[in-house]
């Protein structure tokens, strides 16, 4: 995250919902870098009434913290 735009105040949320995704990525047996499984967790949230910032950490918290750790494709764009 070191690299990225966002906001050192910012980290514990973007952990926060990347343990949440692969938490959820466990559960449901989908790949965390498989660009089906992001769409769905945030389906999920939104069927528990999340709101659209938290439903925008969650979008970027994998890209931003996983990216940041060496991949080279976006879990959006791969």
């Amino acid at each position: 995250m070191i690299n990225s735009e966002t906001q050192p105040k910012e980290y514990p949320a973007y952990r926060k919902w990347l343990r949440h995704y692969l938490d959820f990525c466990k559960k449901y047996d989908h790949g965390y870098a498989d660009i089906k499984s992001l769409p769905l967790f945030v389906d999920k949230l939104k069927s528990k009434n999340q709101d659209s910032f938290q439903q925008d950490q969650t979008q970027k918290a994998p890209d931003i913290i996983l990216c940041r750790a060496g991949r080279t494709n976006t879990i959006t764009n791969v």
